[in-house]
């Protein structure tokens, strides 16, 4: 057994108490799904699910009382990683029972996976749960800001991950790769003018139709990445370079752009190196150098949470919860707010 330093054994030691004390072990039907939320003390899902600090999510995204796969795949990708670590498969085991167990319950009849920001799965209940607009149908698919681990899902759920990403299609409209943040079955975007074509979407949307064409063979699924790419790419100002947080309907984020354009030249990179195709390398960089040129204000020695679209100024009106700050900030913890900075500095 390999050695682990101290911070793997920190992060082998909360998935310790997460498998013995955090699967659903309440309602009338228990299964190995993790739950959303632990009392520290108890050990159980505490009875007010909201962090006493304030409410980090301004929906019920946090799943109270329940269980959301989509907001636990770093974890199960961290889980696979400490059994490669330390050579015992106990934790990816657990990781794959949640899935199974997740995806058995909460698949649309189309294969879209019930999960993300309109979707959990209440383990008291035992039942899944829909929010703000959530229909059984798919349609308020989301994924977002990160990518699906794909082979692991391959791995454990081969037909359902390739169900999902082949109904990945219903987010676009593919005669010009605009698309929508959401699935609005059966003919993908509704109107662009409607749409919420947010970026870290379209951003997983490439890197994820560049797996599936990867591992399929798919020519359909890598042009429609393409597509999408370059129908984005094409919302960016002429003069500034920079790229609309979300092209399509017009509100804030359709006037600037933040430390968000990390996480789309993220997945660009993801699949310049699955294709090698240089235009995805191309688009990423002039995307994000635009983004570092105008967002640093060297005064303050810190970038702009949000930076106009049309002259690179620094926006500093905030209407919404969901906005960044005044400054990109990586302690500002409400989810989702668009503001990624360690993801842009990763990316960098």
């Amino acid at each position: 057994m390999t050695t682990l330093n101290k911070y793997a054994n920190y992060a082998r030691a909360h998935l310790d108490a997460l498998i013995e004390h955090g699967c659903d072990r309440y309602g009338k039907k228990h299964s190995p799904m993790w739950v959303a939320a632990l009392d520290l003390d108890s050990m159980q899902y505490p009875e007010n699910p909201l962090a006493q600090s304030g409410r980090r999510a301004y929906r019920d995204i946090h799943a109270p009382y329940g269980s959301n796969l989509y907001m636990d795949l770093p974890q199960i990708v961290a889980a696979q990683q400490i059994s490669d670590l330390c050579g015992d498969l106990k934790y990816t085991q657990a990781a794959q029972a949640y899935t199974e167990s997740y995806l058995e319950k909460c698949i649309s009849e189309n294969g879209l996976f019930l999960w993300g920001h309109h979707f959990y799965y209440d383990v008291f209940a035992d039942q899944i749960r829909t929010f703000v607009g959530g229909q059984l149908d798919g349609s308020k698919h989301e994924m977002r800001p990160h990518s699906a681990p794909w082979d692991l899902l391959y791995q454990w759920m081969p037909e359902q991950t390739l169900n999902q990403l082949q109904a990945l299609s219903m987010h676009t409209n593919t005669s010009d790769g605009s698309y929508d943040r959401h699935a609005a079955p059966p003919k993908g975007l509704l109107e662009t003018a409607k749409g919420c074509a947010f970026i870290e979407a379209g951003a997983v949307l490439v890197s994820s139709l560049h797996w599936h064409s990867k591992k399929t063979g798919t020519q359909n699924s890598l042009d429609l990445a393409t597509l999408i790419s370059q129908w984005t790419h094409a919302q960016r100002d002429e003069t500034t370079g920079l790229l609309r947080n979300k092209p399509g309907k017009i509100r804030w984020d359709y006037h600037v752009c933040t430390s968000e354009i990390g996480v789309w030249s993220e997945h660009l990179l993801e699949a310049y190196h699955m294709n090698g195709d240089k235009f995805y390398l191309d688009i990423a960089d002039q995307a994000l150098s635009a983004w570092l040129q105008h967002a640093w204000d060297d005064q303050e020695q810190r970038y702009a949470g949000m930076t106009r679209i049309v002259d690179g100024g620094h926006e500093r009106t905030i209407d919404t919860d969901y906005q960044p700050r005044v400054w990109s900030d990586i302690w500002f913890a409400r989810f989702p707010s668009h503001d990624y900075p360690l993801t842009c500095a990763d990316t960098c």
